[in-house]
């Protein structure tokens, strides 16, 4: 217990006494409490932080995914190859004729082609990866006949390919 002054006369008094025994004042040393005092910081700090959030640009009503799309990665969700492929060279070397089509709006180039292949079983032989130097324009598509994806296990029997990478040109 410790003597505080009345805020009301300026009095010494207890700091556990209900009323001023000298003016009569109800909480005379009390003011606002510690605790009411701690949530009023609290809220004031979350409004604050709300505050610097939005004008940081935080309360954008655009998904973030949608936001970092780079126009790289948005052509080669539009873009699709289907693939007929035939061995070659000793049953060693795929030769694939890929029929490439570009639906986005870029100008698509330097391509990266990866093939997986798979034995009669259904497992996973091997993969090749190639990259095709030539230009598809927006909108279009165009075939590469009888590309040479290198060598492959001789017991491949099914192969699938995906664009796996592409540039924009310019």
């Amino acid at each position: 217990m410790a003597l505080k002054a009345c805020k009301e006369c300026g009095a010494m008094i207890s700091s556990v006494a209900i009323t001023c025994p000298s003016c009569g004042k109800k909480r005379p040393t009390g003011g606002t409490s510690l605790s009411v005092k701690l949530i009023i910081a609290i809220f004031g700090l979350l409004v604050l932080g709300q505050l610097i959030n939005a004008f940081h640009g935080g309360s954008q009503n655009v998904p973030p995914a949608i936001a970092t799309v780079s126009p790289e990665q948005d052509a080669l969700s539009k873009t699709s190859v289907t693939m007929k492929w035939e061995k070659s060279g000793f049953d060693n070397v795929m030769l694939a004729t890929l029929d490439i089509k570009n639906e986005s709006n870029f100008k698509i180039k330097d391509f990266t082609i990866t093939c997986t292949h798979f034995a009669k079983s259904g497992t996973k032989i091997d993969s090749n990866t190639r990259t095709i130097y030539d230009v598809i324009f927006p909108k279009s598509k165009k075939v590469f006949k009888k590309f040479n994806m290198g060598f492959i296990a001789n017991q491949v029997e099914s192969s699938s390919c995906e664009i796996t990478d592409l540039k924009i040109a310019q």
